[in-house]
């Protein structure tokens, strides 16, 4: 076993002694390269940190967010959960097991015990939440059983299509239309179309996402129901925007609203299929798979973003999100080819995005599937990696997935494309 930094370990050692020593300039380099994407190394250097430093929380807590990455559901609460009893007061780790643990007392006290450590706003926001929840969750109350659901294309400026609207009736609203986005989560309305519906006020919060601004914004409401045809939902968080974000749509929907189910988005005959598994868990809660551990697979999950390992034109590689809700597909501008003259306009939920500019047709290589992406463009991409604390390298929009019938399939961690 290599020594992890090891003048800088030995110096650290007098200081403070060899096991502390080792477990801080382990975590030093897990995190760094976890912020690079490097998710094998971190991975590495958090398990030679516990070899030397058993008692090492921020190492614990590192593997943890390796499992949650790899949809190792079980193994990630595992991690944390001694995490935990090792350093119960550190804010971290506090607040990523509130985040793990199921039972809504728990997470309180978790809760509680974090806001009296730090005394941060964000904190007694969680804590009001739960108490205004009142252990209500989301809850799927028709039939765990096949659904196709209508699709039509999204025309925000021209008869080019741009994405995919779902009809949505909200408290037994009149249909709203809701773009398709994996690349969101949960339901984001915008203001005009969250202001005629009934819903629970919960909390203030604001938006993230691409674009120039400062964040957007927003209330965390509660829906009573949400219905799809035959689909049917209760007690859905839904985010209402003090702007309206989405031009020629009402709001967006995260496919993560669908996750207890093996998603396929059909493009070409607009159709959202949802399909049950064999053995589902249960239908409750923010994420209704933590009770299943999955392998790993090529896709990698970053809260609600499934993240793809990929190379362009067979030269640069890196993670790029899986972005149906963004028009064209992208690729950061540390990592581009040749640009067409002129740049394009692009807008994010922050507003416009900068420095975009047009690309030369490229080729993405998903784990061997060669798929070719005519109209991409370029940008930078470091506010957003520096808002997930990951590196990424571009986005797979519909530009590309418009063409292919895309299968998600949340409990696995796998992504497939067919052309059509």
């Amino acid at each position: 076993m290599r020594p992890i930094f090891p003048a800088f370990t030995v110096l650290l050692g007098l200081l403070i002694g060899p096991a502390e020593a080792a477990s801080l300039s382990g975590c030093v380099l897990g995190n760094e390269l976890f912020r690079q994407s490097r998710f094998e190394a971190a991975e590495i250097a958090w398990q030679e940190t516990l070899a030397v430093a058993p008692s090492s929380a921020c190492a614990l807590l590192g593997l943890s967010r390796i499992d949650q990455l790899h949809f190792r559901r079980r193994s990630a609460r595992d991690h944390i959960a001694a995490a935990y009893r090792l350093a119960p007061r550190d804010p971290e780790v506090v607040l990523a097991y509130s985040e793990m643990v199921s039972e809504p007392n728990a997470r309180r006290i978790l809760l509680q015990n974090l806001l009296v450590l730090t005394g941060d706003p964000s904190a007694r926001d969680r804590l009001l939440l739960e108490d205004r929840l009142a252990g209500r969750r989301p809850a799927l109350v028709s039939p765990y059983t096949r659904y196709s659901l209508k699709l039509e294309h999204f025309h925000p400026l021209d008869s080019t299509p741009a994405g995919l609207v779902l009809k949505v009736s909200v408290n037994g609203s009149k249909p709203l239309r809701l773009v398709l986005d994996s690349g969101a989560d949960g339901i984001v309305l915008n203001a005009c179309a969250a202001g005629n519906i009934d819903l629970e006020p919960l909390v203030e919060g604001a938006l993230g996402g691409t674009g120039s601004r400062e964040s957007v914004p927003a209330h965390l409401m509660l829906a009573r129901s949400l219905e799809i045809g035959d689909f049917r939902m209760e007690n859905l968080l839904i985010r209402a925007a003090a702007s309206n974000l989405v031009g020629g749509a009402d709001g967006i929907i995260g496919t993560n609203v669908f996750q207890a189910f093996l998603l396929r988005v059909d493009a070409g005959v607009r159709i959202l299929e949802l399909m049950p598994f064999p053995e589902p868990a249960a239908l409750v809660g923010s994420d209704p798979w933590m009770a299943y551990d999955a392998p790993a697979a090529p896709v990698r999950r970053l809260g609600h973003l499934l993240l793809l390992p990929a190379r362009v034109d067979n030269r640069a590689g890196g993670y790029f999100l899986l972005d149906t809700g963004a028009a064209f597909s992208s690729v950061s501008s540390g990592i581009a080819g040749a640009s067409s003259p002129g740049s394009v306009f692009l807008r994010g939920a922050r507003g416009a995005l900068d420095g975009t500019f047009r690309l030369q047709p490229v080729t993405f290589d998903f784990a061997g599937q060669k798929l070719v992406d005519s109209h991409p463009v370029a940008f930078n991409l470091e506010p957003i990696s520096r808002q997930e604390g990951v590196e990424i390298s571009g986005m797979i929009g519909f530009s590309l997935l418009g063409r292919s019938v895309v299968t998600i399939n949340y409990r696995d961690g796998v992504v497939e494309f067919n052309r059509r």
